[in-house]
């Protein structure tokens, strides 16, 4: 049978290495390179039209360019798809409305 310090070590090893790496994948997967147009968090639409979309992940793997995985509203329904960087452009976002009775002119 196994030392028991070697078997804790071993695990402890192993516990290192799978963290390590999930951070390394993580930082990954939220930080963009230099040549990134668009950013994890970013509001994007269609050139061609469409709904604002929010990207949830930049796949630059391929040797086709940047894909970025979006996610938007259709109705109430949650849609997603992987779409090419030069078919997206910058959403306008509008700022958000103050609350009724929150400030303003008024008596």
């Amino acid at each position: 049978m196994d030392n028991p310090f070697e078997q804790n070590r071993e695990r402890q090893y192993t516990r290192e290495l799978f963290f390590s790496t999930v951070y390394e994948v993580r930082d990954d997967m939220t930080k963009g390179s230099a040549k990134s147009r668009f950013q994890v968090g970013d509001i994007v639409k269609l050139k061609s039209g469409g709904p604002e979309m929010t990207v949830t992940y930049r796949d630059d793997d391929g040797d086709d360019g940047d894909y970025y995985q979006c996610q938007w509203f259709a109705g109430r329904k949650l849609e997603s798809g992987r779409l090419p960087e030069a078919s997206l452009e910058p959403a306008s976002v509008k700022p958000p409305m103050p609350a009724p009775g929150a400030g303003g002119s008024g008596a």
